[in-house]
């Protein structure tokens, strides 16, 4: 990397995503190979993205970087990671297709990698033509938006699996009810906290080692599905809002006594 710098006298950015499946030596090596390069007076830097479990990861990693916490993205956020690389391609995102896009990302920021790959390889594009997404009645948009909800199902129960083995299927219903009676997204700690006690209490499948109240926590956190994007800990927010929805609808259909116990025993607005 030294000698490349040294070669080209350009900055140097290095992007790593995925970053919380980072083996720590190499995070160190990437921090001191950075900070050699800058004590040489060339200019680089390294940009880790992963989910929040990459706080803690990169506390094992003997390294220090600058933390910029993100969890769910901003409509026009969404729209612009995947609409202006398409307009860059000299590809027309009609208005319909940019809330097709926004619909679709559902504020997650996965959704728009997803998404923006889906398009791109539809058979239907065609420069400085619209991108084949937006109109119901139009056979190659409808193939665009199927293909990508197939691709966010098998992403949808890949969480469930994670969960499911954490015995967790509970707890994750309860948050996307309590989710389901936010204004804004964020979730009080303490409704949370009862949410999660109450999932642990009514198991989607019996065991004799259900996790405890901190492990649930931490299991969800590192998973990506539960953080405190402003680390005040007054309160949290779901990793992937839309996937609790599915969830939500699994449980209700596969164990609906379930369902209806947890339902009767969720935390109130107060």
């Amino acid at each position: 990397m030294l000698e490349r710098l040294k070669r080209t006298c350009k900055p140097l950015v290095i992007a790593v995503d995925e970053a919380h499946r980072l083996q720590p030596k190499v995070g160190e090596a990437l921090l001191n190979a950075v900070q050699e390069a800058n004590g040489q007076q060339h200019a680089a830097i390294a940009l880790l993205a992963g989910t929040p479990g990459l706080i803690d990861h990169i506390g094992r990693m003997n390294a220090t970087f600058f933390l910029l916490p993100m969890g769910r993205i901003a409509d026009d956020a969404a729209l612009r990671s995947v609409a202006e690389p398409l307009r860059n391609a000299n590809l027309k995102v009609t208005p319909e297709a940019e809330q097709a896009i926004i619909e679709l990302c559902a504020g997650y920021p996965y959704f728009t990698q997803v998404l923006g790959r889906t398009i791109a390889e539809s058979p239907a594009l065609s420069r400085g033509c619209p991108i084949p997404l937006g109109d119901p009645n139009d056979a190659a948009h409808l193939a665009t938006r199927d293909r990508f909800l197939v691709r966010r199902k098998k992403h949808y129960r890949r969480v469930w699996s994670d969960l499911r083995v954490g015995k967790l299927i509970s707890c994750g219903y309860m948050l996307g009810k309590v989710l389901q009676a936010s204004s804004d997204g964020r979730m009080r700690v303490d409704r949370v906290e009862r949410a999660l006690e109450t999932g642990l209490t009514h198991l989607y499948e019996k065991t004799s080692q259900p996790p405890d109240l901190d492990e649930a926590k931490q299991s969800l956190k590192r998973l990506g599905l539960l953080w405190d994007p402003e680390d005040t800990g007054a309160s949290y927010e779901l990793g992937i809002p839309s996937f609790f929805g599915f969830l939500i609808r699994q449980v209700s259909q596969l164990q609906p006594e379930l369902a209806a116990r947890l339902d009767a025993e969720l935390p109130t607005a107060r």
